[in-house]
């Protein structure tokens, strides 16, 4: 017999069933396993929204088209880093442009119909970074942009994209950045309460740079860094940056007096005593194994997750078989601790294909030193 006793029961179990499909999903205390495993090896699109107006970087060369990304993925990339220059999406008062936003859903639907995980990095000027650290009103506009970002991206889950908060913030103060990254993190909470964050350390997020980052209250986070050690290697010859890279060339890898002795009969007087210095450095596995640990020991010390977000050689001035050491060397290191990789880049100075869009040409040496995947003939 159906009593009072049974429909209060029944209501009961009603109420509790609606109020569970009412209630919002737990905030996760860590990074989800499939976001950690999208993130063990991609590749940076690093000039997508900028440096769109670099005389010697043309849009046909560096923006990818739709067999951009399906070549990533065959090559067995399972993530891609896209720039968003804060100065390409929106005004000087950080209001987004009619239509700037629709852009920016589209091409990262594109991505995400290729399989790709995406990490989205704003990456805005030096100028942008400093007045964070200045100016409380543009921090908080900053953070309401990047609310503004996740509100649009809602079709994103946290399986599809992570918010990498700010690229290379360039402050030096390691507590000014950490202020910083907490107020993005809080904007960008609002609209995105389950998505992984990413974050870096002080100045250009090198390793001794992320190691003095106390980590964020926020448990959902992962924690990134860059390699370019040793710079007069991965550097040489670079337009930008420090001038004295310009003027380096063919320094060899791994390197000692002997082996960069051939290298200094082409290179001007002021070069000569850096890359002999280069040499005496001895640069190999060993020196790079050493360069890398406290990165990993500082992860392991918080107990937060980590991954290399950039890392590679710049191609124009380095040799192929060296560049190629030199990414197996780094690869396989970073494999061996767990920490996944992201190449810089995909079709710029560094990058792994040359060529227009629809001519590209793959760099079989970095491919393979990557252990990629091979392409179809």
């Amino acid at each position: 017999m159906f009593t009072t006793r049974c429909l209060l029961s029944a209501l009961s179990l009603a109420a509790a069933l609606l109020l569970g499909a009412c209630r919002p999903a737990a905030v996760p205390t860590a990074p989800s396993k499939t976001v950690l495993a999208a993130l063990q090896r991609g590749i940076n699109l690093g000039i997508w929204t900028n440096d769109r107006n670099l005389d010697a970087i043309h849009a046909a060369q560096v923006q990818p088209d739709a067999a951009d990304l399906r070549l990533i993925r065959t090559l067995g990339f399972r993530h891609v880093r896209v720039s968003l220059d804060p100065a390409w999406l929106a005004d000087a008062d950080l209001r987004p442009y009619d239509g700037r936003l629709v852009e920016m859903q589209r091409d990262l639907a594109r991505i995400k119909a290729q399989g790709l995980f995406v990490v989205l990095s704003m990456q805005p000027s030096s100028a942008f970074k400093q007045r964070l650290a200045s100016d409380p009103r543009r921090l908080r506009d900053s953070a309401e942009l990047w609310r503004t970002i996740a509100t649009t991206l809602k079709d994103f889950g946290p399986d599809d994209i992570a918010y990498e908060l700010l690229n290379e913030p360039e402050v030096a103060d390691a507590a000014a950045v950490r202020g910083i990254l907490t107020a993005l993190a809080a904007g960008l909470r609002k609209a995105a309460p389950r998505h992984v964050l990413v974050v870096q350390g002080p100045r250009y997020s090198d390793v001794e740079d992320l190691v003095r980052l106390v980590p964020l209250d926020d448990r959902n986070v992962v924690y990134s860094f860059h390699f370019y050690e040793p710079k007069n290697f991965t550097h040489q010859g670079v337009p930008y940056g420090w001038p004295m890279w310009g003027l380096l060339s063919d320094l060899p890898y791994p390197s000692s007096p002997e082996a960069v002795e051939p290298a200094l009969a082409f290179m001007s007087f002021e070069a000569i005593e850096h890359a002999r210095y280069y040499g005496e450095q001895r640069w190999n596995r060993d020196k790079l194994a050493t360069a890398l640990a406290p990165a990993a020991q500082w992860a392991r010390q918080h107990g937060v997750a980590l991954w290399c977000s950039e890392f590679g050689a710049f191609r124009y001035k380095t040799k192929p078989e060296d560049r190629a050491r030199w990414l197996s060397d780094t690869r396989e290191l970073l494999e061996a601790d767990g920490i996944g990789w992201t190449l810089w880049d995909y079709a710029g100075y560094f990058g792994l294909v040359s060529g227009p869009q629809s001519q590209r040409v793959l760099d079989r040496s970095a491919a393979n030193a990557l252990q990629l995947a091979e392409p179809p003939r």
